[in-house]
Parts: C-alpha cells; structure tokens; sequence
C-alpha cells in the first residue's frame, strides 16, 4: 500500500492514475512506515519519509517510489541490483542513501567489525583506511604489514555494502593461494558468527575451478546471490565477466598486495597495468561515478606510489579524489609491532668452511666446492 501511495504523489501531472491498479489515495498510515521498519531495524524512516515528501512530482522521481518496493525485497537470497535503473532514476541511489546511512564513526564501525568479525576494537591504522574506502571521496592507499590485519580493512567495507545496499564488491588479487586463503578464512569466520548467508556472499575464481563450478559462480553474482568477488586482473578482459559488471557495477573495488601493479606490471603480467582501462568500459556512459576503489599493501616505495597515482589518473572522473597514503604518519614498509630488525656486523669468513649455518647452507657450500673442483667461478 505504501509504495501504490507514493506512487500516486509523485506521479506528474497528466500522466493517467490508471496505472496504478486498484488505487484510490487514502491519507497516508502511521502503521505502513512501522511495518516497513519491522521488516527492516536499520532503516531511518524519518530520513527517508523527509527525503519522499520533499520531491517535486517529476516522472524521474519515481525511481525512489521503486526503492520503498525495493525495500520489501532486499532481504532475499538472490538480489541483482538493476543497474539501469540507478542510471535512469538517480533518485533510487538517493531514497536508498537517506533509507540506510553508512556507518563511518568509530563507534558504528566497531559494531559492524563486532558482528562481522568478533573483534571488539580495531588495530592501529584499521579504523582510519576503513571509513576512507566507505566515503569514497579519496583513493585510499592502505599500507599495513603482512599479519597486521589487511584484509580486515576492505572485507569489511565489503560486508557493510552488502548488508545495507546489497552492493557488489570486487577484489583483485595477484595470487590464487592468497585469494583462496582470504576467502576461506572470511567464510569460516563468517560461520562462527552465525552470519551463514553471509558468507555464501562470498566467492572466487581462478582457473584451477571446474567449468562447472566457475559457471555456477558467474550465475550467481549475475543473479545477485554473490557480494564480494575475488578475482585476478586477467580475469577483467573475460567477456563473460565485462558484461556481468557492466550490468551489475561494483559498489567499491580494491587492488589487493598493490605493489604488484607496479613491479609485476611492467614484466609478466601486462593486465595489471588495464585494470584503470577495463573500469573505463565498465562505466563508460558516465554511470555511477560514485565509485569506491582502493590500494592494500605492506610495501609501497616511491615508484609504486607513482604508478598507482598514474593509475588514478587514468581512471579519470570514475574517481571523486586523489590517491591518499594512510596510514598519513606511515612508512614505505611496515613491520608488524611483534617484528624487530635485527643487525649484527659479523667478521668476514675467509672460506666457505668458516660460515656457520643451516643444512640448506651446507647443500650450497657443497655445490660450489663441487662447481670450484669443474673450475667453474663461484657466483
């Protein structure tokens, strides 16, 4: 009833009421707004009810009389979001912003890292790199190191976007044992939360897949059953993939371990240096260019840094801000607290024999005694 009224007030006029079958206008009920908000605890019904009444009646409009019908579905398993309609009726993006702000105090953010991940507050420099990749209004550069808790801080933004949008998140990753690390763990963790649909969310693939189980995975992030994918750069040039993302544009993308772009890029792995060109056709007709995207790595020197902005540079305006190195006060390369650098000055050996070590050292001084004898140099 509340999605045929609002329909009805903000239909232009000239446009025939017929189209809205079996309705005559009655006053507006308290109790529609309360059975939404049953449906859904997290949704700001002031924000929203303020935001339908303040709209002009324009046929664009309608798109927020399509949101409160979204509202009744959003909780079910398949869920595609339509892209056309966020491109038509930008109205459907605003009714839905004003339905359910992100969080992004520390406060509201811990909850979420809480429910998501059991964890009661977040490590040094998390808090900071999550609430810049849910703004959106930088590229956030994430350096954190290796064990510190990377994952943590583009998952969660992943999970928030499919909890209140049901919005699509992409992870480019270099490494198949990585992702499938990653994606493990987040399922398991996901399971012991009790968050079971939530983790079925969650997916990869590679190459070392099936084609039965591949073309599984690609049917359910078409039909929206999937929010978060994993996935390496060459797999951005699929066909088969460019058409689902041009129809189902990711909410945030991150480049994971992005270092490589930079030292991988240049020699063996060429795709690393399209991704900025393969996001170019994905919303080449200007749409949503609110989109989040982000760098995670433990190790960032000059070069990679210049890479990377060349590479938000190319991005054009998909991107509402520069790239931004966070932690501000962090390193090039990040240590985990636990980890101490150790340096010794050692007295230089005068023969192989002289060196103490490991039996991986003996099999190497073996092998150049071996090559000395063949009057082979030792390198």
């Amino acid at each position: 009833m509340i999605v045929r009224h609002w329909a009805w007030r903000l239909l232009p006029k000239g446009y025939p009421r017929k189209i809205i079958p079996g309705y005559v206008q009655p006053p507006e009920q308290l109790e529609w707004w309360q059975n939404l908000k049953q449906h859904h605890q997290r949704l700001n019904v002031e924000g929203l009810r303020n935001y339908l009444i303040n709209l002009p009646k324009k046929f664009d409009n309608l798109g927020a009389v399509v949101f409160l019908n979204w509202l009744y579905q959003i909780n079910e398993s398949e869920l595609r979001r339509p892209n056309w309609l966020e491109c038509e009726f930008p109205s459907f993006c605003e009714a839905e912003k004003n339905a359910f702000p992100l969080p992004l105090d520390e406060v509201k953010l811990s909850k979420e890292l809480k429910q998501f991940f059991g964890f009661e507050t977040f490590k040094t420099h998390q808090l900071e790199i999550v609430q810049a990749l849910l703004k959106g209004k930088t590229v956030p550069l994430g350096i954190l190191p290796t064990g510190g808790g990377k994952s943590i801080i583009f998952q969660l933004p992943a999970l928030i976007l499919s909890k209140y949008y049901r919005g699509l998140s992409i992870i480019v990753s270099p490494l198949q044992a990585l992702m499938e690390d990653q994606v493990q763990n987040l399922k398991e963790k996901l399971k012991n939360q009790q968050l079971s649909e939530y983790a079925e969310r969650v997916e990869l693939l590679t190459g070392s897949q099936c084609l039965e189980e591949q073309r599984h995975i690609i049917e359910a992030l078409w039909n929206g059953q999937v929010d978060i994918l994993y996935l390496s750069p060459e797999r951005l040039r699929q066909p088969t993939i460019q058409r689902i993302l041009k129809h189902r544009l990711p909410h945030l993308w991150v480049l994971d371990e992005a270092h490589t772009l930079s030292q991988w890029g240049y020699d063996f792995r060429p795709d690393f240096l399209r991704i900025a060109e393969s996001l170019q056709k994905f919303y080449k007709n200007g749409q949503n260019t609110s989109i989040r995207w982000g760098f995670v790595t433990a190790t960032a020197t000059p070069k990679v840094v210049d890479d990377l902005k060349e590479a938000v540079i190319k991005l054009d305006e998909l991107c509402s801000g520069s790239l931004e190195r966070l932690p501000l006060d962090g390193k090039s390369f990040q240590w985990r607290d636990e980890i101490k650098t150790h340096i010794e000055i050692v007295e230089r050996p005068k023969s192989l024999d002289d060196i103490p070590g490991s039996e991986r050292l003996k099999k190497t001084k073996e092998y150049l005694k071996k090559q000395q004898k063949e009057y082979i140099e030792p390198i």
